[in-house]
């Protein structure tokens, strides 16, 4: 049984937003409140909207219409509403225009603060562009844009008009750009002229001709000091807006709850990324649910909310409409943490005074080995996050202990952009276990399942899936329903099996243990690649920043175990080459001895897709010489060159 490292305080326990909906609803335990609100989800729902204060423009008949299946199941029939108006619009309405919405802070030391007042009026520059463009309710627009204030109003201005936006990173290659957007059938797309991390300017000119010789529509954002290549089928922000200045100000749409407000792309984990669909209702009812009940977010509190992150992944949107529901204060950060001093977090954490911070645990393990914050100290804060892989424990305690000064739980959670939330989350009502992604998500009928499709049983482990419909989950693939079904249902209509993998402990805590097609299967043997990667990392030399494992086809083993080696920043390569032996017997040892690696190799850097996750199948194609396919959602993908080289 694992211990427990936190307990919650009596703050929590007395004045949290769950600890309150906890006593409105007379709910014993939080143990009670998961089982109930996943057990009769349409309860749950109803009573956590009424409890948050969605504003409903016009209030729904029909809570739930699952009559077509599962895959298709629609939610809040009759309904109107608008994301602008929950997030923007009210709170101006109501008096509260001054409170501070954003504070971008970027690389070079340029921050600027945003209130609600100023962001109305962006958003409303934004909309009249758009509308003087004839762009309207169920058109789409593409924005390819960093966090940026202006990147955030044109969000919120497509929510407005109910225009679905598709988000894609700017980091993406050119040819993909050029793809989704074409796919998407965008009427026009919002780029940056560039983009910095880690003190590099990198160019878009490559993407902005391509989208030029596709006659897609563009407006140019100058997002750093680059040139501004005039080409055909372009404007530039400032043109864009100009253009629109006497044009009436549009009014906020009432929208039915399903109008499709953003599409989103899957990590890319398992293949090509695909195009994911999200409603009004569904993204309302979600991140107002998570950053409300799971994250504790309390403006009389002065909460400020800061997560590492960038559109392209759902945790931009995410942060950022649940954030703004409550009328909140949230950071937006472009470029590096480690840039232009590894102190960056430091100044941003302590200048700002934010109280919730999250980030991914590959960002973790680089804040840990950078060194730099083995002796801060972080008043403010009282709440951190994780998600995007699982926790290990060296990282999960590095976090706990010099981030959270060990009073901080870690709300590490675990979902997808499927669902643009989690599936599985800590409470901040209960206690914690290292590395343990908490429990059931409120209102999500989730269960871990083995091959027979049967209930696990207490530490044993399988698949996890979801058995009843919530509200934010995709209505499918863009233009491809066949494939949404094809992906989460093939195997049971009335079951979403998500991919993960897991078990469950004595006391009903949850654990992720990595994806279901990552399992390597040697001498008939399922070994776990995280549980060796956890095992590397966590060597007491610390030798070793990061750790790749995969399993590559063998003619008598099924698969052989190859691992990717990335050595501490302080390590020589020819040290990390030396500790190879004694490497391989610690896997044998605090794991499995079926579980030894075959083969290492180190390398400079270990490829990740951009929300941080591994694509090892990527990784098994370069060690074959084979082609990895497509790399503009990749980081550092020149490294899978080298994986190719010293593979042969």
């Amino acid at each position: 049984m694992h211990k427990f490292v936190w307990q919650p305080t009596k703050e929590l326990l007395e004045t949290s937003r769950v600890a309150r909906f906890i006593r409105t609803h007379t709910i014993a335990s939080w143990q009670e409140l998961v089982n109930r609100s996943c057990n009769n989800t349409e309860w749950f729902w109803r009573a956590a909207l009424d409890d948050l204060g969605v504003s409903w423009q016009k209030p729904y008949t029909t809570l739930l219409d699952a009559s077509g299946g599962f895959s298709r199941a629609t939610w809040f029939s009759g309904g109107e509403l608008n994301i602008t108006d929950n997030c923007v619009d009210r709170h101006n309405a109501e008096g509260r225009g001054d409170a501070v919405a954003l504070i971008f802070d970027t690389e070079n030391g340029v921050n600027e603060t945003i209130t609600y007042t100023r962001l109305a009026q962006k958003i409303d520059e934004v909309a009249r562009g758009l509308t003087a463009r004839g762009i309207s309710s169920g058109d789409v627009i593409c924005s390819c844009m960093s966090l940026s204030p202006e990147s955030v109003a044109l969000m919120y201005a497509g929510f407005k008009l109910g225009v679905a936006v598709m988000q894609i990173s700017p980091r993406l290659g050119a040819e993909q750009v050029a793809e989704f957007a074409h796919a998407g059938d965008a009427h026009v797309i919002f780029v940056d002229n560039g983009y910095q991390n880690a003190g590099r300017i990198f160019s878009l000119d490559r993407t902005h001709a391509l989208l030029s010789e596709n006659n897609l529509e563009q407006i140019i954002f100058p997002a750093v000091d680059t040139p501004f290549k005039n080409l055909a089928h372009t404007k530039t922000w400032e043109q864009f807006l100009v253009a629109s200045a006497h044009t009436k100000t549009p009014a906020t749409k009432n929208l039915a709850a399903e109008t499709v407000a953003l599409i989103l792309f899957s990590s890319g984990t398992t293949g090509k990324q695909k195009m994911i669909v999200h409603t009004h209702g569904g993204v309302i009812a979600q991140t107002a649910k998570e950053i409300g009940y799971i994250f504790d977010y309390q403006t009389e509190k002065n909460d400020v909310f800061f997560w590492t992150t960038d559109f392209g992944w759902m945790m931009a949107p995410w942060e950022l409409v649940g954030v703004h529901f409550f009328c909140g204060t949230i950071v937006i950060a472009t470029g590096s943490l480690l840039h232009p001093k590894p102190h960056r977090l430091e100044r941003i954490l302590t200048d700002y005074r934010v109280t919730i911070f999250g980030t991914t645990p590959p960002q973790i393990s680089q804040l840990m080995h950078s060194g730099a914050y083995e002796n801060t100290r972080f008043p403010d804060l009282r709440i951190l996050g994780s998600t995007g892989m699982p926790l290990g424990e060296k990282e999960y305690r590095w976090f706990f202990e010099k981030i959270g000064g060990s009073r901080c739980p870690i709300m590490n959670i675990s979902g997808g952009t499927e669902l643009i939330g989690c599936f599985v989350s800590p409470l901040p009502i209960m206690p914690q276990k290292i590395s343990s992604v908490g429990t059931r998500g409120l209102g999500m009928d989730v269960a871990i399942v083995t091959d027979e499709d049967i209930d696990a049983k207490t530490n044993e482990e399988g698949f996890l899936v979801c058995r009843k419909p919530f509200p934010s989950m995709s209505r499918g693939f863009f233009k491809n329903q066949s494939l949404f079904e094809e992906t989460y249902f093939s195997e049971n209509k009335n079951e979403w099996r998500h991919g993960d993998r897991g078990y469950s402990d004595e006391d009903g805590y949850w654990f992720l243990t990595g994806r279901a097609d990552d399992l390597i299967v040697r001498k008939a043997v399922k070994i776990d690649p995280v549980k060796i990667e956890a095992a590397l990392t966590s060597a007491p030399e610390h030798l070793i920043k990061e750790a790749i494992a995969i399993g590559v086809p063998h003619n008598e083993w099924g698969q052989k175990i190859v691992c990717f080696l990335v050595a501490a920043t302080e390590v020589s390569t020819a040290d990390a080459e030396a500790a190879i032996p004694g490497l391989r017997r610690r896997v044998g040892e605090v794991y499995d001895p079926l579980a030894k690696p075959d083969e290492f190799f180190i390398i400079t850097a270990a490829p990740r897709t951009l929300s941080g996750k591994i694509p090892r199948k990527k990784y098994v194609a370069a060690y074959l010489g084979r082609d990895v396919g497509a790399l503009a959602h990749i980081q550092h993908s020149e490294i899978f060159n080298e994986i190719k080289n010293i593979a042969k």
